[in-house]
């Protein structure tokens, strides 16, 4: 497991077949002309040179005041664009401004704050997702955007959907494509504003309703019955597995919980990235099902551990006594599933489970190893 996640994220830096600079430090300025790709790690990073190839940045802060011949790839707390990006840009920012210039590719953004000005413009297919979004600038491309607040302006070539809880159109706002979008509150269109088709949906606030009995006994059975089945698919296919890592988890229950707790962040981040440097979708791909896998298993895994307790594990147990452990286990994981409060204690169990999986040990619980031949 671990050699895969090395791969994973080896495949994520991957560097294409051409000329390339990695530059690391807390601060990088750029102030000559790049001929090559950059790959950029830094707390504070200012381009102020044209760069004739793709830039991929990691960081705190981000300036781009030149214009860049290629794509821009970011992950940063502060992104500014005072330039055109030639290519596509992606990033994911906790504050986006785009200021001025073009985009002449794809914007593909997850912020929590976006402003586009008036003086900018993308020619682009436009993916936003965030907080508060400001769209003042003009765009040819279709755009999708879902956010909190949107507030969008300038003229508009391509077909939009919008969502969001408020969306405010200025006085400049008009699109020649169609419009569809939803809100809580009703835009104020006129004929004159959407050339092509307009769709409105109102928003739908939804209430929790409070569960009842019924309910918490449903999935508390729910529980019980897919833990159980997950496990016997498992013993089935893969008991020594099954034993193996539900040893490690009662031996070293606190390295499995930050072996978990690692495990549950880090995979999500590593393939977002792997999406947004576009070279390595098949990779995120894999990661992802690899993700689903290891979750499908924790609930066996935890099953089995909790049914410990009451029927203590030995050496060479028979695969009955294995299933009655199983059996046991899942009952009482449906039953903690369905009391409020305790219901907290099988989530914290699956991180374990999840850190379990990722160790590899060979004498736990009726799996002994091999002894060797002298």
């Amino acid at each position: 497991m671990k050699k895969g996640i090395v791969l994973s994220i080896a495949a994520l830096l991957l560097i294409p077949n051409v000329s390339a600079a990695t530059l690391e430090s807390e601060s990088v300025i750029i102030d000559e002309v790049q001929q090559e790709n950059l790959y950029i790690f830094s707390g504070a990073t200012e381009v102020n040179a044209e760069v004739y190839g793709d830039v991929i940045v990691f960081g705190g802060s981000v300036v781009i005041n030149k214009v860049i011949h290629g794509d821009l790839t970011a992950a940063s707390g502060e992104l500014t664009i005072n330039a055109d990006i030639m290519g596509d840009l992606r990033a994911a920012s906790g504050k986006t401004m785009i200021k001025d210039g073009h985009i002449d590719g794809d914007l593909i953004l997850a912020t929590g704050e976006l402003t586009m000005n008036s003086p900018a413009s993308s020619s682009g297919s436009i993916m936003v997702t965030g907080g508060n979004i400001s769209l003042l600038g003009d765009t040819t491309g279709d755009m999708r955007v879902n956010a909190e607040d949107l507030v969008i302006g300038g003229q508009h070539t391509g077909n939009l959907v919008l969502s969001a809880v408020s969306i405010r159109g200025r006085s400049d706002f008009k699109v020649h494509g169609d419009l569809d979008y939803t809100a809580d509150s009703a835009m104020e269109i006129t004929p004159d504003i959407v050339s092509g088709t307009f769709t409105k949906h109102k928003g739908v606030e939804y209430e929790v309703a409070p569960q009842t009995l019924d309910d918490l006994l449903t999935h508390g059975l729910w529980i019980t019955l897919s833990s159980l089945i997950m496990g016997l698919v498992t013993i089935l296919f893969a008991p020594k597995l099954l034993t193996e890592k539900t040893g490690y988890m009662r031996d070293k229950p606190l390295a499995s919980l930050a072996n978990g707790i690692v495990f549950l962040i880090v995979v999500p981040v590593i393939s977002f990235f792997s999406i947004i440097a576009f070279f390595t979708i098949p990779t995120a791909i894999m990661i992802l099902l690899l993700y689903i896998v290891v979750l499908l298993f924790t609930s066996g895994l935890v099953s089995l551990y909790i049914g410990g307790f009451v029927l203590k594990p030995m050496e060479h147990d028979s695969k009955s006594k294995v299933v009655l452990r199983l059996a046991i286990g899942a009952l009482l994981l449906g039953i903690l599933s369905a009391i409020p409060y305790l219901n907290l204690i099988p989530g914290a169990l699956a991180i374990i489970a999840m850190g379990g999986l990722m160790q590899s040990k060979a004498h736990y619980f009726g799996v002994v190893p091999k002894k060797s031949k002298e």
